[in-house]
């Protein structure tokens, strides 16, 4: 598709103003910032919705999505990513102007990235998607691109549930 891609590897290196002049801006949230060992997950959260709400401001007739972080294969990070899209899922459904990507598709029964969609080759990556998910996760951006972008939070609802459980033990463990 035509456009630009921008990697930021941590949510700091967002930079809103690369998004002006574009129809729709997609930010693909990964792990980097949750994963590191006592970070916390909420002040992450606040940090990636001050760069959404700027680029809101920059960008006022643009369709903006935010992609969650998508399950990985490690439970303790999973809990992490799931908490941390709480936050997001909270943000979206506050701000009209933010939608998701569903990625209810990509979940197994344990909540986790289905093997479909991980790596074949390097049984050993439990985060990165493999040509499958990667094929897959390309056409949830398309079918987004051509409708309306806040349609759909299906994967919110997925999330809730399993943050429902963690959220108990995160109060303590992720406290600043």
């Amino acid at each position: 598709m035509p456009g630009k891609r921008v990697e930021c590897f941590t949510i700091d290196k967002i930079d809103p103003s690369l998004c002006e002049g574009y129809r729709n801006i997609f930010i693909h949230c990964g792990v980097n910032d949750i994963k590191k060992r006592g970070s916390n997950i909420e002040q992450c959260a606040r940090d990636l919705m001050t760069q959404l709400d700027d680029i809101c401001r920059k960008c006022p007739y643009s369709k903006i999505t935010v992609s969650p972080v998508l399950p990985t294969k490690f439970g303790w990070l999973n809990e992490k990513a799931l908490y941390f899209n709480q936050f997001i899922f909270q943000y979206v459904d506050k701000n009209p102007r933010v939608g998701t990507l569903d990625f209810n598709e990509f979940v197994d029964e344990e909540g986790k990235l289905a093997d479909q969609f991980g790596r074949f080759k390097d049984k050993g990556d439990a985060i990165h998607l493999g040509s499958t998910g990667i094929f897959r996760l390309s056409r949830l951006i398309v079918d987004k691109i051509q409708r309306n972008p806040i349609d759909g939070r299906l994967f919110s609802d997925v999330a809730r549930s399993k943050v429902n459980m963690f959220n108990s033990r995160a109060k303590s463990a992720f406290k600043p």
